[in-house]
């Protein structure tokens, strides 16, 4: 019934107004509404852009915080400079000052890229005392184990694309600095290896939920 209505008003509006419609989700737009607008699709901001934005910001304010810390405020953000300059507002507020990365951390509520790396080196070299110490390690400090295996899982996804793409830089979220320490890591690893790695995490995510 809404939408009839405002298909009415699209139809036969006023001649002083414009409407002006946003939406993140446009396929539940009907097509009756859709045909008579003018449709434009704002892209996402790319995380290089925010994080330079980031790091004007913090040059101005004479803040000091590293190009880590900036990058995981500019992925987190997801294509969003507001969101960004809002965490960033939350980190220079808990810090009183300079921004550190454990202090970024904490506010994504972020697992560190380190742990990744560590976990996946711990396998791929089939250290079952490491693997099982890590995890501990996890448990021991509070981790959500479901959320964990969801942020490995992505981390697995990106260290197959940096794998297997030569040229890869925009097509992963991981951190640029840990990309030639992946490398080395898998450098005698197979892509079928590691995408028979990945599928076997894949299938405990029924195991994890219970």
């Amino acid at each position: 019934a809404a939408w009839n209505a405002l298909l009415k008003t699209i139809e036969e509006p006023p001649e002083h107004t414009i409407f002006i419609m946003a939406t993140t989700d446009f396929h539940k737009i009907p097509a009756t509404i859709v045909s008579r607008c003018q449709h434009f699709e704002f892209k996402r901001i790319p995380y290089e852009v925010i994080k330079q934005v980031l790091k004007d910001i913090c040059r101005k304010e004479a803040i000091q915080v590293s190009d880590y810390a900036l990058y995981l405020i500019s992925r987190s953000a997801e294509g969003s400079l507001r969101d960004a300059k809002k965490i960033l507002d939350q980190a220079i507020a808990i810090a009183s000052g300079d921004v550190k990365d454990d202090d970024v951390v904490a506010i994504l509520g972020i697992i560190a890229e380190e742990t990744f790396i560590a976990l996946t080196r711990h396998v791929l070299s089939q250290d079952r005392k490491g693997i099982i110490e890590q995890v501990n390690g996890l448990i021991e400090s509070g981790t959500d184990l479901r959320f964990f295996y969801t942020e490995y899982l992505r981390f697995l996804r990106d260290v197959i694309v940096i794998k297997s793409i030569p040229d890869s830089e925009r097509l992963h979220n991981l951190n640029p600095e840990n990309v030639a320490l992946i490398r080395d890591i898998v450098k005698d690893v197979s892509e079928v290896e590691l995408l028979r790695f990945f599928n076997a995490v894949k299938e405990l995510e029924q195991t994890m939920r219970n």
